[in-house]
């Protein structure tokens, strides 16, 4: 390119760039007055934008074998999400550091692939509710059944990943009282959703401390939460494999 040309370059660049149309994701107004009201009942923004990590302990009771045993989480807002639950003969670890997921005994784990993998992202995501709104980790796409009479609203959730889950709205108060992921798992599509009650206000934040969990539409366990911990220091080390 001679210089004569050059010079006009630059120019033509710029003002590319400024009629180029935005690719910034349009959320229908009606969507962000949802997430609005969702965030001022569960605390408002000053108080959930304050939250970077999250912890609970409390019972659980698997359903299939009749089993209660204890359930402990740990939360970081930055994708990593460690979760243990002991049984009497058994004792489970899930753990999810980022883009690589793992489960099974102490000192036992196994990456996780695929529909496994996705079903642990789904959990990290149904636990960053509502959080997630405050900072785009998390956004309402469409609502699955718009004008639909009763006492729910049913709408499509999506993380910065592009992976989707549901959610249902209770209309009276406007609290999430369930989420549904859909994954495939060799070969064959399967869900899991987790329901929320028993709301109560930690540090101003509002917290469910009952949770009961399907998969494939039965119910498999009852997670009772006796005690969160809001901004609880977590430690790189909590989540990393060579320590479980």
């Amino acid at each position: 390119m001679n210089r004569s040309a050059r010079k006009y370059v630059a120019p033509l660049l710029l003002l590319l760039m400024l009629t180029l149309p935005s690719c910034v994701y349009h959320v229908p107004e009606h969507q962000n007055t949802t997430v609005r009201n969702i965030l001022s009942v569960y605390g408002g923004r000053k108080a959930l934008g304050r939250v970077r990590s999250l912890s609970a302990e409390g019972t659980i009771a698997r359903f299939t074998s009749k089993d209660e045993g204890t359930y402990s989480r740990f939360m970081r807002r930055d994708g990593n999400l460690l979760v243990s639950i002991t049984y009497p003969n058994s004792l489970e670890v899930r753990l999810l550091n980022g883009s690589r997921g793992y489960r099974g005994a102490p000192g036992q784990l196994k990456e996780v692939f695929g529909g496994l993998y996705l079903a642990m992202v789904y959990q990290y995501n149904q636990l960053d509710l509502p959080f997630g709104f405050m900072d785009g980790s998390l956004r309402l796409t469409t609502s699955l059944k718009p004008d639909s009479p009763g006492e729910v609203d049913m709408l499509q959730c999506e993380d910065r990943a592009g992976n989707k889950f549901e959610l249902t709205l209770r209309r009276s108060d406007l609290r999430i009282v369930k989420t549904t992921g859909y994954f495939q798992v060799n070969s064959a599509l399967t869900s899991l959703s987790a329901e929320f009650d028993d709301f109560r206000m930690v540090e101003g934040v509002l917290l469910p401390f009952r949770i009961v969990n399907y998969a494939g539409g039965t119910k498999i366990s009852e997670t009772k939460i006796t005690s969160y911990r809001i901004n609880p220091f977590i430690s790189d080390s909590t989540f990393s494999v060579l320590w479980q």
